[in-house]
């Protein structure tokens, strides 16, 4: 950026000094020097034009470049939704089973409570246990679908920030 401004400058100044050699080495007439002046008032027009231009430029750059880094923000993101989503089925469908052992358990509960009191009390013992590991498994479930949603306002987030940055750039390129 500084490169580019210094070498629009040098370049006007050339352009000025290639001006001013005539009027050094003759004594000028007025009309001679109000033609110099216009080349020169030219040549500074066509340098601020010129600035203006390497502005507009370097302003597209940089929502070019927020949109890259927004970019790389977000894809990471994306991986990690993709992987908590894959978690997510795995662990519904563990909620599926741990539902179905219950109901079985349940069921031998009651049979066993019916014909033998040890092997009811040994059933119990295994039902709180079985309670416990759902318990943590339906905990970790509500956990990944938290983790899900935020990921998705992230993303949501990320994506529309994207696109009113590429709104912007479409404008200043005139597309």
């Amino acid at each position: 950026m500084v490169g580019n401004l210094k070498l629009v400058l040098v370049g006007g100044l050339l352009l000025v000094g290639s001006a001013f050699p005539s009027v050094a080495q003759q004594p000028a007439a007025e009309p001679d020097l109000a033609r110099e002046m216009a080349g020169v008032n030219r040549s500074l027009e066509q340098m601020a034009a010129m600035l203006e231009r390497l502005l507009e430029n370097q302003k597209t750059d940089l929502v070019l470049k927020r949109i890259e880094m927004r970019e790389r923000r977000i894809a990471p993101l994306e991986t990690e939704l993709r992987e908590r989503h894959g978690e997510l089925v795995t662990s519904q469908a563990e909620l599926d089973r741990l539902e179905d052992l219950k109901e079985d358990w349940n069921d031998r509960l009651r049979e066993a409570a019916r014909t033998d009191e040890n092997a009811a009390i040994e059933l119990r013992v295994m039902q709180q246990q079985f309670e416990q590991a759902h318990g943590k498994q339906n905990s970790r479930h509500l956990a990944l679908e938290e983790r899900v949603r935020q990921l998705e306002d992230e993303l949501a987030e990320g994506r529309e920030v994207i696109q009113d940055l590429e709104a912007l750039l479409l404008e200043r390129i005139g597309d």
